[in-house]
């Protein structure tokens, strides 16, 4: 599944080869309006999580690259599958969970000690 998520991520809202050098943020919008359109305030947090998640990911994309380029010399292999959609996906799902509204937050001990965990401890990427 996370194969199929990351390529559509990929094909619907980032331009192919040309990581963030804009990632299509009305498409993306376009897309949250059409499966979150009965709850604006969450939609409002997945929205705000993708320039977020954008940046971290611009911040560290020239470490990631360079160590995609060793791991495809140290193995032999001359093409490797692009991590960012997959970091970019994670990313939105982290700051989303973290950000959720109270209007939908499932609020818990685990749900709680989770969001506790990935505020404090986890990168969102």
């Amino acid at each position: 599944m996370q194969c199929t998520t990351s390529a559509s991520l990929n094909a619907c809202l980032i331009k192919p080869k040309y990581w963030m050098r804009r990632a299509n943020l009305e498409k993306f919008e376009d897309v949250i309006d059409t499966y979150i359109a009965d709850n604006e305030e969450l939609a409002t947090v997945v929205k705000d999580s993708f320039p977020t998640c954008a940046e971290h990911i611009d911040e560290i994309k020239d470490e990631v690259l360079e160590n995609m380029r060793e791991h495809m010399e140290k193995h032999g292999s001359h093409r490797a599958c692009s991590p960012f959609a997959a970091m970019m996906w994670r990313c939105m799902k982290v700051e989303t969970y973290k950000n959720c509204p109270a209007s939908v937050w499932n609020d818990t001990e685990e749900c709680n000690a989770i969001r506790d965990f990935m505020t404090e401890c986890s990168p969102s990427y």
